[in-house]
């Protein structure tokens, strides 16, 4: 199968696939149990990581595309590397991993 071309492939159409909304849904997940585990609000890791609350909020929920950019801001905010966002899943505070 060929891949499509950038100009084939327009962004807004790539985040409406299946994958792609699974992909940013679990990095929002991970990124909430970074946050969960240090024991923080939304509003604490928003400070922390400079970025709006909302903005937070949306990438948590795994709504909204992330740039590199915001993904360094995260990953300086809670403490981590950007590669360890996407690693072995965190669990929350409180809860075990199964």
């Amino acid at each position: 199968m060929a891949r499509a071309s950038v100009e084939q492939w327009p962004s807004r159409v790539h985040r409406q696939t299946p994958r792609y909304r699974r992909e940013a849904r679990a990095l929002g997940l991970q990124v909430r149990a970074f946050r969960q585990a240090k024991g923080w609000t939304l509003e604490q890791a928003a400070e922390k990581g400079d970025l709006d609350l909302k903005h937070w909020q949306k990438i948590e929920a795994g709504t909204i595309n992330v740039t590199l950019v915001t993904l360094v801001r995260i990953a300086e905010g809670l403490g981590e590397t950007v590669g360890g966002l996407f690693g072995t899943p965190v669990a929350p505070r409180g809860r075990r991993s199964k």
